[in-house]
């Protein structure tokens, strides 16, 4: 979250301060090739945005319920007593599987 909250600020230093940065970040967003700018600038812009779509995909991946994501510790803390005791059992039948 952190990467993305820093790649936002970049876009949006760029949009605030580059002249026509604003219509830079928005083409680049959409896809399409902003012309008449140097290169390196749509190109840093199009890695930010990149960064934002990757980071913010991997957290929300990590939030699966599925026991060695981060989400099962979630999911773990709101079950009642019982239901915690077959959820932390999981691991088991997944070694005896394999």
């Amino acid at each position: 979250m952190l990467i993305a909250f820093f790649a936002f600020a970049i876009l949006a230093l760029i949009s605030l301060v580059v002249p026509g940065g604003h219509e830079l970040v928005m083409s680049t967003f959409n896809g399409g090739i902003a012309i008449g700018i140097p290169t390196a600038l749509p190109a840093f812009v199009l890695l930010a945005i990149l960064a934002i779509e990757i980071n913010l995909s991997l957290f929300v991946f990590n939030l699966l319920p599925i026991p060695p994501l981060d989400g099962s510790r979630l999911v773990r803390n709101i079950l009642p007593y019982n239901a915690m005791q077959m959820y932390d059992r999981i691991p088991i039948w997944v070694s005896y599987c394999s």
